[in-house]
């Protein structure tokens, strides 16, 4: 293994335990820097609320259980509009890709804008135009 290897996977298991012995001395606030929270500072906190954007959704949600299990961020959310619980889990490393889900802070976005931007109805005269292939 290259030595700047070596130092990523030190600092992911120093952030790792750090966090998971936080979490076992009973905090609910934690740091954690990954691709995945976009907070200010990195910062989420069990009972905050925040936002959930994940490629086109865009939602109001409460963090109700933050845990680390296997290198893993997991976290439990209680998306208020849609009136249900939903477990995100990712790696805990800095990385990402378009559309993967992401915590923002609860200001962050207008959600109202977003909504009427991004919640168009489907235009089902286009959809039934599309030829269909059948396969033997």
């Amino acid at each position: 293994m290259k030595r700047k290897e070596k130092t990523k996977t030190k600092v992911l298991y120093k952030q790792y335990f750090g966090l998971k012995i936080r979490k076992l001395l009973g905090y609910k606030t934690f740091r954690v820097e990954m691709g995945t929270i976009c907070t200010k500072d990195n910062i989420i906190t069990v009972g905050g609320v925040y936002q959930y954007r994940e490629g086109g959704l865009l939602e109001k949600v409460i963090i109700e259980d933050i845990r680390f299990k296997d290198l893993f961020l997991e976290l439990k959310v209680w998306f208020t509009d849609q009136k249900r619980y939903v477990i995100c889990t990712h790696i805990m490393v800095d990385c990402g890709y378009p559309g993967m889900w992401r915590i923002w802070d609860k200001d962050h976005y207008d959600i109202d804008e977003w909504h009427r931007d991004h919640n168009r109805p489907v235009d089902q005269a286009l959809l039934d135009s599309i030829p269909v292939i059948y396969l033997p």
